[in-house]
This record gives structure tokens, C-alpha cells and sequence, in this order.
């Protein structure tokens, strides 16, 4: 339909100025409202942030709703059977909700479909977010805490320092591992601190558990997506220098023919070793220094006791791996040595995971307790509390005593005025100690 307009000469010119602000007061009316129908409501593949609003309309039967978005927008999207969903703090089924419930929606995209994540109520929104700051921080690998297994939903509930508790998702995919062990996903239990890190299934678009493990599994988990493998040695030639392995659940799928030079590193029992001593059935550490079409050459090999019992900072170097990409609590480590179940009887952390940072000491002001920490590519200039734990080699010590260049391991304070303060600085093996003399009580009441 085409509108046509023409001022009437019958009209007063102040009529007439009054009809044309009206009428082009309409017509912004109108390619208002066309453009509101015109265009979609924007989502990304997973939406960071709920979508808050008003429910219009709610079919139980089918799982759908649609909402009147704060913007104004609506928006309809359908419940899964394992949409999590929250009223008054409750978990509930979508029968609890009703028209003109205020809530918010966290969905995700599947083909044209928008699909339901999680859904709150006003009273649990905060709570929601929490679970949502959860979700995003296991993205990039995160210290945990199992709060409870659901294994017919495959379900676990974690706890993050600072974040709140969290519900993730895991699948076929998922890699567990305990004290270097598969370890099946329904055997954990509450209680037992954990590293994770979410995978994206590109598939659906959302993020599930990607591995889980204790801080020494979680290690070696993440290394073999780049460097390592693990597997049985199913025969050994010293002339022709080679190892062939057989696979293991927790590394190379394929059987493999390893090759040995000159430079090869052995471990057996814990003790530098050689080819000789490696025996047919052990269960060998791979780290390979090169890869050549059908060829793998084999930096380290160790059995996999060595590797149990190795330091987690000399077990990262062993890998090829930058100690600063994982932000290590010795204490957690403990546990590795433990059944799960045991596990819950450990003491807590004195320190958290994200106050402790391994890095490179890049330099050093010892007049004005500066240091310039490099981690993860990141360079960061930090200042010394004055009473900050130094030490070296476990003991007590300066500033002066303390070496640029050399890894190091931090653990932070607060920060102010964009600068950090830092209340614990050590060398690589005084790790332990440095856990140990600050408590997480000393650094919340500093």
C-alpha cells in the first residue's frame, strides 16, 4: 500500500504544519515497527549472557516459550529434556512457571531451533550467573571441587573459589583421569578436588566437560592433546633403536613405532635409566622431539611410576610444556596419591589455584621491591608487600637472592592502582613451602 499525502488548501498553514509533523510522526512509527518484525532477535551460537524479560506465552507439552524481552523483542525458545531450571532457588520442571513470570533465559542455537540452557526466576538470577561465571572459567581450565555426580543425567556439580557451584555436562568425549589412571566419570565423588577444562562440541554449539583429572592427570591430560602419549612397550630393539608401543587408554590410540637417538632421556623406577633396562609390558611416558611423516622420535621416555612420582613443575618441563600454563596448588597434588574416596579426607588448600602463578622472573628493583613477571606471554609489573614471603631452594630469602630469568612462582595479594601486590615469591622448588607458610586466612585478613 502506497500512502499519498496533499495539504488541503481548505486548511490554516498552522493546521497544515500540524499534519505534516503528524504524519511523519506515523510514518516513524511505522518503519519502527516494521524493522522491530523485520529483524531477528540477535543470538550467538551460546549466549554469555541471559536474555531477561517477561513470559507472554508457556506450552508445557511442547517446552516452549516466549518471552517479552526487556528490549522489547520477543523471544521463543524451547526446553530441553536436560534444561536446568530454577524457581526461588529451587530446581523445578517448566510446570512451576507461568505467564508473566519475570526470568531469564540462557540459550543456544541448533540449527533455526533456539534451545533452552538454563532458565531462573528473578529470586535465583543471581545464583544463575554464578553458574554461568563458573561455566565460563572452566573454559580455560580451572581448580575445582566435586560437590555431587549425577550419572544418569551425567551430571557433575562443581565448586569454584570465588565463582559459586556449577552444573556441567559430560559426554562419550570426556577424558578422566586419576593418578595417571582412566578413571571412569561415575566413580568420582563428593568432595575431591579436581582440575577441569570445558570442550565446545561444535555440533550442537555447547560446552561440555572436556577433561578431568587431579592437578598430575589433569597435566598430562592436557599435554597429550599436543605433545605426549602414553602406552605399553611391546618390544624393544637396542641395535635398531626403537621402541614399539601399544596403546593405553590415556594416550595413543594407534600401536607405535618410537625412535631413539643419542639425546633420548630414560626414566625406570623413578632414576635416570637407559634402552636396556626398558622391559617389555611397561607402562612408558612418551615425549617426542620430532615427528617425520610415519616416524616418531622420542625425546623422553619414562615408565609410569617415574611419572607418578615426578614434581609437577619437572613433569610440565618433561612435556615440553611452559610451567606458566598451569596455575599450580602443591597442595592439591597430595590427593593424587589417594583413591578418590580418600580424597575427601585431605586438608583444604592453604593456598587457592588463582592466587598462585608460576611464571618467568623477567627483572628485578630491589630498592623499590618491583619485579616484571612474565606468564602465559603476559608481561606484568608487580610489587612486593613488606612482609612478603621470599624463598630459594625451601629457605628464607632476598630479593637479591632471587635470579631474572629463572621460572618462579607468585602468589598475589591484591590489586591497586592497576599495580599487583604480591605477598609470596619463591624459586620453582620452593613451591610446597611457599603453600604452606601462606594460608588463605593471611591472605584474606592482610
Amino acid at each position: 500500500m502506497v500512502f499519498r499525502w496533499a495539504p488541503s488548501a481548505r486548511l490554516s498553514k498552522r493546521a497544515r504544519r500540524v499534519c505534516v509533523v503528524a504524519w511523519f510522526a506515523a510514518a516513524a512509527l511505522t518503519m519502527a515497527a516494521v524493522c522491530r518484525l523485520a529483524v531477528a532477535v540477535p543470538i550467538p551460537p551460546l549466549s554469555l549472557e541471559p536474555a531477561s524479560g517477561t513470559i507472554i506465552t508457556i506450552d508445557a507439552t511442547s517446552g516452549t516459550v516466549t518471552m517479552k524481552a526487556s528490549n522489547g523483542t520477543s523471544l521463543t525458545a524451547i526446553a530441553a529434556p536436560d534444561t536446568r531450571m530454577m524457581k526461588s532457588g529451587q530446581e523445578v520442571d517448566l510446570t512451576a512457571f507461568g505467564v508473566g513470570d519475570e526470568v531469564a533465559l540462557w540459550v543456544y542455537r541448533n540449527g533455526e531451533v533456539l534451545l533452552i540452557d538454563r532458565m531462573a526466576d528473578r529470586a535465583t538470577l543471581d545464583r544463575a550467573t554464578d553458574q554461568e561465571s563458573v561455566q565460563l572459567a572452566l573454559r580455560s581450565g580451572a581448580e575445582a571441587m566435586i560437590v555431587a555426580v549425577n550419572p544418569a543425567r551425567k551430571l557433575l556439580r562443581l565448586r569454584i573459589p570465588d565463582l559459586g557451584e556449577g552444573l556441567v555436562r559430560w559426554t562419550a568425549d570426556t577424558r578422566s583421569a586419576y593418578n595417571l589412571q582412566p578413571l571412569p566419570m561415575s566413580l568420582w565423588r563428593p568432595g575431591v578436588p579436581v582440575m577441569v577444562a570445558m570442550n565446545l562440541d561444535r555440533g550442537s554449539n555447547r560446552w561440555n566437560l572436556g577433561e578431568i583429572g587431579d592437578a598430575r592427570s589433569y597435566l598430562w591430560l592436557f599435554a597429550n592433546r599436543y605433545v605426549g602419549m602414553t602406552g605399553r612397550i611391546s618390544k624393544v630393539d637396542v641395535g635398531q633403536k626403537f621402541v614399539d608401543i601399544a596403546p593405553l587408554p590415556l594416550g595413543v590410540g594407534l600401536p607405535l613405532t618410537v625412535r631413539v637417538t643419542e639425546r633420548t632421556r630414560y626414566f625406570r623406577d623413578s632414576k635416570p635409566s637407559s634402552l636396556k633396562e626398558m622391559a617389555i609390558g611397561d607402562a612408558v611416558v612418551i615425549v617426542p622431539s620430532s615427528k617425520q611423516k610415519d616416524r616418531v622420535y622420542a625425546d623422553t621416555i619414562a615408565d609410569l611410576p617415574s611419572a607418578q612420582g615426578m614434581p609437577l613443575p619437572e613433569m610440565a618441563e618433561m612435556l615440553g610444556l611452559s610451567p606458566q600454563r598451569f596455575l599450580v596448588c602443591a597442595d592439591l597434588t597430595r590427593s593424587a596419591q589417594h583413591s578418590p574416596d580418600a580424597a575427601r579426607h585431605t586438608e583444604t588448600p592453604k593456598v587457592r589455584f588463582e592466587k598462585m602463578l608460576v611464571g618467568t622472573l623477567d627483572s628485578i628493583d630491589i630498592d623499590k621491591r618491583y619485579i616484571l613477571f612474565e606468564s602465559g606471554n603476559r608481561m606484568e609489573s608487580m610489587r612486593l608487600t613488606s612482609n612478603a614471603v621470599i624463598l630459594r631452594d625451601h629457605k628464607e630469602a632476598s630479593l637479591r637472592d632471587l635470579e631474572a630469568g629463572k621460572p618462579v612462582v607468585i602468589v598475589w595479594w591484591q590489586r591497586r592502582d592497576g599495580l599487583l601486590f604480591i605477598k609470596g615469591l619463591g624459586d620453582i622448588e620452593s613451591m610446597d613451602a611457599l603453600a604452606k607458610r601462606l594460608t588463605l586466612r593471611e591472605l584474606r585478613d592482610e
